[in-house]
């Protein structure tokens, strides 16, 4: 499975995409802005009936966009658009398929951090809802599920900004983002659920 110390060549080729297209930046005022990464869910365990479970998610693609508003006092607010998938590597044994879909509308406080220096860091909390959904997730002997839940999701986020041009900036940051319990159902329905599953993930970004 592909994890985060295989990541750093990906972030090098994706800053080559971005690089002209950053979000729009100014002193103070509206901005908007597009970030796409690698996401890597967490292996999460949960209930099925009496039995305690795991799941295990290969790592994929998240891609954000946001409007968001900058005080001109090192204090910034977004609303925030994102969408994560990620494919089933581990469900019951090896041989499981299926994938994880999430669909999330965060509203976003960032504070920059004045080093003095040509990078800005910054660090940040956002909170909303998130709509996770399976896709087909079985493995050997086990029923299909699929289905979705909307539950509320937070996220914390580190990073930095460098100006590319008066109206441009880069962004690269880390992204923690975590949704509460949901159950998924079998298909067909009366099977044993999945219950108390919750979410995780790591996310790169670069903007």
């Amino acid at each position: 499975m592909s994890r985060f110390s295989d990541w750093s060549a990906v972030i090098i080729a994706v800053a080559g995409l971005t690089l002209s297209s950053g979000a729009t930046a100014e002193e103070q005022g509206p901005y908007v802005g597009f970030g796409i990464g690698r996401h890597q869910p967490n292996d999460r365990t949960f209930n099925t009936g009496a039995t305690r479970s795991e799941i295990e998610f290969g790592d994929s693609g998240v891609g954000i966009g946001y409007f968001g508003y900058d005080f001109g006092d090192m204090m910034r607010a977004e609303i925030e658009l994102g969408f994560r998938r990620a494919g089933v590597e581990d469900f019951a044994g090896p041989q499981a398929i299926g994938s994880q879909n999430q669909l999330t509308a965060l509203g976003n406080i960032l504070m920059d951090v004045d080093i003095d220096a040509a990078i800005t860091p910054y660090l940040g909390l956002g909170a909303g809802l998130g709509k996770t959904k399976w896709e087909t997730v079985t493995g050997v002997g086990t029923p299909t599920y699929e289905g979705s839940n909307t539950k509320f999701t937070w996220q914390a986020i580190a990073g930095f900004s460098a100006p590319l041009t008066e109206q441009v900036n880069l962004t690269v940051d880390y992204r923690y983002v975590q949704s509460g319990k949901m159950r998924f159902e079998t298909l067909p329905t009366g099977g044993t659920s999945v219950d108390r599953y919750n979410p995780q993930s790591h996310n790169i970004m670069v903007g």
